[in-house]
């Protein structure tokens, strides 16, 4: 019998991805799968979630000044002392995989650049699983064997692109949730495989609300896999309202901290 071989693509962010890939990485090495990575590194032709806040940082909230110059400073002292992690704890992808002795590159460029494209044929994945903020060409999709999937923090088709837990709540949204669906060559878009909601809503902050949202991923992606590997039905997901949201300008940065909301 085969191993399963999965390619995650994943940004490098300290908060969620290093707990939601732990977890997924843990899943599929008690199956036997066998795990690559491609590690999204800070790219000049692409704005991260950090450029953003650099960016935002004078019109953010005292408060989340504060929280925001600590909580760096804090993941920057811990991931050089603890390269591997400590303690089951985890604040960067790259950590993980060391723990876990997997394989990973680091992608500071398109990861449609035919170098990129030849990486990943070369692994000969049955999965793609993305979580991450480039768009991915056709090439690239089109390499698995069984399918491409994509997390993403919404309901489906509703806030569609980036940062959709911020509009969502600044909408004053009642249903939160994750999607795991099939992936085009277009932003968020594909046959929907398995969406959960978010229960016992809090808006106290934004991170705290990511951190759910995270947990609940792990669990939706390893059903979605489960689903797209034996061949399960999946249900089409209809009346919702399609919906496309980019990074907060600073207005809605503003209507945020009125409705009094925090980012931290």
């Amino acid at each position: 019998m085969k191993n399963n071989k999965i390619m995650i693509i994943v940004d490098e962010l300290p908060l969620h991805h290093p707990k939601y890939i732990n977890e997924l990485i843990d899943y599929f090495n008690k199956n036997n799968w066998i795990t690559n990575v491609c590690i999204i590194k800070k790219n000049k032709n692409k704005k991260s979630l950090n450029d953003f806040f650099i960016k935002k940082f004078l019109f953010l909230s005292v408060k989340d000044k504060f929280k925001l110059i600590l909580l760096k400073s804090f993941i920057t002292l811990f991931n050089m002392v603890c390269k591997k992690g400590y303690n089951n704890i985890f604040y960067s992808v790259e950590s993980v995989l060391k723990h876990y002795s997997i394989k990973y590159y680091n992608i500071c460029d398109d990861i449609n650049l035919k170098k990129n494209i030849d990486l990943i044929k070369n692994f000969q994945p049955d999965f793609i699983l993305s979580s991450n903020s480039q768009i991915f060409s056709n090439d690239l999709i089109n390499i698995p064997k069984i399918a491409c999937i994509n997390r993403h923090s919404s309901l489906l088709p509703s806030y569609k692109g980036l940062m959709p837990i911020f509009h969502a709540i600044n909408n004053n949204e009642q249903s939160l949730g994750v999607t795991i669906h099939l992936m085009t060559d277009r932003i968020d878009d594909g046959d929907i495989v398995i969406q959960k909601k978010l229960e016992n809503l809090n808006y106290n902050n934004l991170n705290d609300i990511y951190s759910k949202i995270f947990n609940l991923s792990i669990s939706c992606t390893i059903e979605a896999i489960e689903i797209l590997l034996n061949n399960k039905e999946y249900k089409q997901i209809t009346g919702i309202k399609e919906s496309y949201f980019s990074r907060p300008v600073n207005l809605e940065i503003s209507e945020f901290y009125k409705k009094k909301y925090s980012f931290f």
